[in-house]
Formats: C-alpha cells, structure tokens, sequence
C-alpha cells in the first residue's frame, strides 16, 4: 500500500510553535494500519512519540518535514526510509537510535507488516541543536548543521540505554513551570546528547566487551521479546537462564553488549512506562500500581518510579 506524505502529515511531521508548550494528539485508522501520535512542542523542541499496528506492508512516499536535527529511539518494530540528502541507510530496528539532522527534507518511508510498532523522536530547532551539540564537543556534526547540510551522525545506529530512557521520560514528564521549562530541557538534552557521544566514539574505536555467537544473539533476541510481554509477571533471572538455555554469564554480558543494559533494567524501565501510562489513563493508586509490579511496598515503588521518572507517582498523576 502506498500512500502520500501529506495525508499523514499531522501524525508524522515534526513541529514547532512560536507560542508556550503545546500537547497534541492525533490518530488515523484504516482497514491497512493504525497509527496515534503524541506531540510535545514550543519553538525550540519538538517531541513525538508514535505508535502503530500494521496490518499489510505500508510505503509512505512525499513525507516533508522542517528543518530540525533529531535523536531517534526505536522502541519497537523497524522500518526503513530514504531521505533526501542523508547518505547511507537510516533504517533502524527496535533498541536502536540515531541522530540526524534534516533540512528541506523529502523521505519515504517504509513499515512492514507488523504489530506494536513504536518510536519516540526528539527533535530540535537547529539553532539550539547547534549550540548543544558545540557544548558536547560533537563538531563534526555541528559543522554540517552549521552549514544547513543533511547528515546521519553514525553510519550504523547505536544501542540505546535504559538511563538514556529514563532521561526521555522525564523529558515527557516535564514537571516544571513555563518559565524553567527551557532550563530543565536544555540539561535533560545535553545528557542525551552526551550519551550519544560517548556510544558512539565507543562504536568507532573501541572493541565490543562480549562477543555474542548467532546463536546466542537469537536467544537474547527471544529473551528481550518475552520481557515486552510478560514485564508485568514475575520473573527471575533463573527461570530465564532455563527457558532461553543460557547460563547466567551470557545472559548478564550478552544481553548487555546487544541492548546496552541488563534484564533487570530493562524489566524496570518497562514497568515504569506502563505505570506512567496507568497513572496517565487510569489514575491508579500508587498501592495497587506497587502490587502489580511485584514491589513488597509502596514505598519501594515510589522510591524507584522518582529514580526514574525524576518525581512521585502522585506528582506525576497531577501533571
């Protein structure tokens, strides 16, 4: 199926406001795919976070876009694209990011047939974009947005973390008044920033700490699919070590070399987005959210959603 970029443009364009921080939500669905997307923005940063099921292969073609320099999480599913300008092949599966920088920008885009596709992207006005990214000592990338050229920052794209994560939903999360809203963005994305550039001088001279064999990339691959499932059961290193056949060193250095974070982190950051989404839709009681995740008390809980999330579950359910 094919279909043009204009009649998806309130889901998939980037945009920017002269005006406070705005929130939108838009939604399409056909018989071919389902897409929501969720838009944070103001003149300096724009944020998306869309999600979508496809029921048949889906091409997007004509996909135009303002100028903006962009650091894209994969959270689930893949596609590909072409976009105009960028040498080399943006595609990205879920766990991986990127960082690019788009100007007059034209893409196709490319989703499979899949189910539970989603990414977040954060996305900056290049000016700020240039400032951060001279503050983070990233000067080659800095030029090109400096001279309007479009570029990929890695040639392959990187494995996020769980901190970089984390720092994603506080952004999402931004609990502060208009007027230190723009001070809390600007750290939250030099961390990012920051991040990224330490994984990726990491990716270009350093060697990987684990060598993972084929078939153990497969076995971890199935251990990452089953914790998006089953996060919410209970679960123990153990019995994964018996369903997946792997001991408990390669299930510990693999699953990090391939995901950039340890089961138990990666289990902890999916429960805290669920409990985000709960507190957001539901307005769960921060004791009956504690017993669903397995925590021995709300104080547990709370403890560990505030490292995360960077403020309380009754906090973060006032936003």
């Amino acid at each position: 199926m094919i279909i043009k970029g204009d009649e998806l443009s309130d889901i998939l364009e980037r945009t920017f406001s002269e005006h406070e921080r705005t929130t939108r939500a838009h939604t399409r669905h056909t018989d071919a795919f389902q897409m929501q997307s969720n838009k944070q923005y103001d003149h300096l940063l724009s944020i998306v976070n869309l999600r979508a099921d496809f029921g048949k292969p889906l091409s997007v073609v004509e996909v135009r876009d303002v100028d903006h320099v962009s650091l894209h999480f994969q959270l689930k599913g893949c596609s590909a694209a072409q976009i105009r300008g960028i040498e080399g092949d943006p595609s990205m599966r879920a766990g991986q990011m990127n960082l690019f920088a788009c100007f007059d920008a034209e893409a196709t885009i490319d989703f499979p047939e899949q189910a539970d596709y989603e990414y977040i992207s954060i996305n900056l006005n290049p000016d700020l974009a240039l400032q951060l990214l001279a503050d983070c000592d990233l000067g080659n990338v800095a030029e090109k947005v400096f001279q309007r050229q479009p570029t990929m920052g890695s040639v392959s794209p990187l494995r996020y973390r769980a901190e970089q994560m984390q720092i994603l939903q506080q952004l999402l999360t931004n609990p502060f008044p208009d007027d230190l809203q723009h001070v809390f963005q600007r750290a939250k994305l030099t961390e990012l920033f920051l991040w990224y550039r330490w994984q990726s001088e990491a990716a270009n001279t350093s060697p990987k700490v684990a060598r993972v064999s084929a078939s153990d990339d497969d076995k971890l691959q199935a251990v990452k699919a089953y914790l998006n499932i089953h996060f919410l059961d209970k679960i123990t290193v153990s019995a994964l070590e018996r369903q997946f056949l792997l001991n408990n060193f390669k299930l510990r250095t693999g699953f990090r070399a391939l995901f950039g974070t340890t089961p138990y982190q990666y289990v902890l950051t999916l429960r805290m987005q669920y409990a985000c989404e709960r507190l957001r839709a539901d307005k769960l009681d921060p004791t009956e959210l504690a017993t669903q995740l397995h925590y021995s008390s709300p104080g547990h809980f709370i403890t560990a959603f505030k490292q995360v999330v960077g403020m309380t579950p009754s906090a973060y359910a006032r936003l």
